[in-house]
């Protein structure tokens, strides 16, 4: 996508650890249509590579919820972000995994509840596209314990 491509290189800094600071537009602060148009080209990148319905955005928190949200717009399905510290709203069966945050550099744990995702889901997974990959597959295992449908 040409204008985050943009943004990237004229806001973006480098961070040690090989971490790219996107604050001014995507994690501390967000640019809303810059946010829409990524959801727009996330949606039409996976229908076209054949995944034209869904039942359910799963992402982190916090930095994967603006482009999740705007994915699940362009689907219309909910999105669940994984917590990563229990809250007392979330009673019941949960499916947690231990993830390594990038920026953080410490083990964090991801928590959903059963309640919102099930073996009957079919779930696209949106994670921070910067990270190098530890909670993604977090959310994979969360998906996978599920019982539900990574497509």
């Amino acid at each position: 996508m040409d204008e985050l491509k943009r943004r990237i290189i004229a806001e973006g800094q480098g961070l040690a650890g090989g971490i790219l600071k996107v604050d001014s537009f995507l994690n501390h602060q967000l640019d809303p249509k810059l946010t829409i148009s990524i959801g727009r080209e996330l949606h039409k990148a996976f229908r076209e590579h054949g995944i034209e319905t869904a039942s359910k955005i799963v992402t982190a928190e916090v930095s994967g919820i603006a482009p999740a949200l705007a994915t699940g717009l362009f689907y219309e399905v909910p999105v669940i972000f994984a917590r990563k510290k229990l809250p007392v709203t979330m009673s019941g069966r949960t499916y947690s995994t231990d993830t390594i945050s990038p920026t953080k550099k410490e083990l964090s744990q991801l928590i959903i509840s059963s309640q919102y995702l099930n073996q009957t889901d079919k779930v696209i997974l949106i994670d921070d596209f910067l990270s190098s990959g530890h909670t993604l597959q977090g959310l994979i295992d969360l998906v996978q314990t599920a019982g539900a449908t990574l497509l």
